[in-house]
């Protein structure tokens, strides 16, 4: 009997052992294959594995989530299928999960899934995911925290510019000013993409309104993070400094540009 013809007959009283053989051959199979991963979606097994993310065995449900990490390596278009099978509230729960691999794992997968355009991420914002990763980022483990600071870094260069409020208002720019002096080149280098795709959105609001003043530009002023971007053009890490461009009025938040546009995904 195939794969497919068992996953049909499978529920939450299925042996644990059955799941574990069934699921683990799903994430062999998907880890190397695109090929896999197509047949996945056409096979209509996608719900399943949602379905099984909440298994009360962290063995399944961890081997679910592998699989669905490989299938959000796929391209943009073939990842509607996920948020139509209700994949991020399941993803916003496992945000809290007790194990460090599973909240990890869940920020990866957010990363890839935030490749999409702003009408398909309105969903996100039914959820308080934003408002868990802002909180991941900043209290977790670093490794979490990193991941949940990429997630948040892809979904700031997809959403619109009202969804790009949203997410300021939440407390994104106090995050990325902690990250921007916490002495970590990594966390500091995502945090400058972040705030380049938020000024960027913020230019599209001044062509709306015909205002010679970024939208953005004028938050990052109130809450006084000019004083990190003072500080970072001192860095000693050259990556970071060349990240930095500032204009003729170098004092100026309103004319600092951060470089080219750089979206992080994972490999």
């Amino acid at each position: 009997m195939c794969i497919r013809d068992r996953l049909r007959g499978i529920n939450f009283t299925t042996k644990e052992e059955e799941l574990n053989e069934i699921f683990a051959a799903l994430a062999h199979a998907t880890e190397e294959s695109t090929k896999a991963r197509i047949m996945l979606i056409e096979h209509g097994i996608v719900p399943i594995l949602i379905r099984f993310l909440l298994h009360c065995s962290y063995s399944i449900s961890a081997l679910c989530l592998r699989t669905i990490g490989y299938l959000t390596l796929l391209e943009e278009n073939k990842l509607s299928i996920l948020y139509e099978n209700g994949i991020i509230p399941h993803i916003c729960m496992l945000l809290e999960h007790p194990r460090k691999a599973v909240r990890q794992e869940a920020c990866w997968i957010l990363s890839n899934l935030f490749k999409s355009p702003p009408t398909i991420l309105e969903c996100v914002f039914a959820t308080n995911i934003v408002d868990k990763l802002i909180r991941l980022s900043h209290y977790d483990d670093f490794s979490i925290s990193k991941e949940a600071l990429i997630a948040l870094c892809n979904l700031s260069g997809y959403i619109s510019l009202g969804q790009t409020m949203r997410i300021v208002n939440l407390g994104l720019i106090e995050v990325l000013d902690y990250h921007l002096n916490s002495g970590q080149m990594e966390m500091i280098v995502i945090s400058l993409d972040v705030i380049k795709n938020l000024l960027e959105k913020g230019r599209i609001a001044d062509s709306i309104v015909d205002n010679k003043r970024n939208v953005i530009a004028k938050i990052f002023e109130q809450l006084n993070v000019l004083r990190s971007f003072n500080y970072l053009q001192m860095h000693k890490d050259q990556k970071i400094r060349c990240l930095l461009y500032t204009s003729d009025a170098a004092d100026d938040l309103l004319c600092v540009d951060l470089g080219g546009r750089r979206i992080i995904k994972k490999k």
